[in-house]
Order: structure tokens, then sequence, then C-alpha cells
């Protein structure tokens, strides 16, 4: 009997352990599928906090257009169209 006995023990532990595999495995999967969510909120927001510096720069150059600064229109007109060049390669980038 000590024989059935073992093997019936071995079941139990087979079984408890299969168990324990499949919720692991449920596991791993909840927590691979939260990563990537959290990952494309990290990318969303990364890609609204470069919007809003570009438009911080653009409302900082407009305002320099306004006032008596040292920096000339020209040369303001340059530095935004040299952002709206950046601008177009991150959108091209975007759409790839």
């Amino acid at each position: 009997m000590k024989g059935l006995d073992a093997i019936e023990e071995i079941k139990k532990k087979f079984n408890l352990l299969l168990e324990n595999n499949n919720k692991l495995t449920e596991l791993n999967s909840s927590l691979k599928e939260e990563l990537s969510n959290l990952n494309q909120q990290s990318k969303a927001k990364d890609n609204e906090l470069n919007e809003l510096k570009d438009k911080y720069k653009i409302l900082k150059m407009s305002k320099k257009l306004d006032g008596d600064e040292s920096e000339t229109s020209k040369e303001l007109k340059l530095k935004i169209n040299e952002m709206v060049k950046e601008i177009d390669k991150c959108i091209a980038l975007l759409n790839k």
C-alpha cells in the first residue's frame, strides 16, 4: 500500500504543480499586456510632451517678434522654418 500512497501523493503534487503553472502563465500574460499598455501610454505622453515643447518654442519666438528682443525677425523666421522641417521629419517617421 505504501507504493500506491506514494503514487497518489506524486499525482497530487503533479496536479498542484500544473495548477500553479497555469496560474503563473495567466499572470504572466496579464502582466505582459499591462506592460504593453503602459509602454503605449508612455510613448503617447512623450509625444504630447514634445508637442508642448514645440508649441512653447513657437510661442516664445512669436513673443520675441512682438517685442524688442535682440534677434531679428529674419533669424526667427529661419528658426521657425527649421522647426517646421524637423516636425515634418518626425511626422514622416511616425507614418512609416
